[in-house]
C-alpha cells in the first residue's frame, strides 16, 4: 500500500509542476474528437513526422502522436494539426 501511495504523491507533484507550466503561457488547445486539434500560442515546430507533431510551447513541449499527421494551417502562433490522434502529451 505504500509503494501505491506513493505513486500517487508523484502523479499528484507531477500535475502540479505541469499545471504552473501551463498558467505561466498563454495557450490554448482545442480538440475535435481524435482528427483534428488546433493550437494557439506555439513559438515553433520542433519536430513534423506523418506519425508526430511536436510544438514548442515555451514552459513545455506539445506532443502529438498518431497517423497520417499533417498541419492543415500554420501560422507564426496557431495550428491546426490533423490526422488519427493517438495521443497528447506535455513534455516539460
Amino acid at each position: 500500500m505504500g509503494e501505491k501511495s506513493e505513486n500517487s504523491k508523484k502523479s499528484l507533484f507531477n500535475h502540479i509542476n505541469l499545471s504552473k507550466a501551463l498558467s505561466k503561457s498563454s495557450v490554448h488547445m482545442e480538440v475535435s474528437g481524435n482528427s483534428e486539434l488546433v493550437f494557439e500560442g506555439g513559438k515553433g515546430v520542433l519536430e513534423y513526422t506523418d506519425t508526430s507533431v511536436k510544438v514548442n510551447a515555451g514552459a513545455f513541449i506539445l506532443s502529438v502522436t498518431g497517423r497520417g499527421m499533417t498541419i492543415k494551417c500554420l501560422s507564426e502562433s496557431a495550428m491546426v494539426v490533423c490526422g488519427y490522434i493517438i495521443s497528447i502529451e506535455f513534455l516539460t
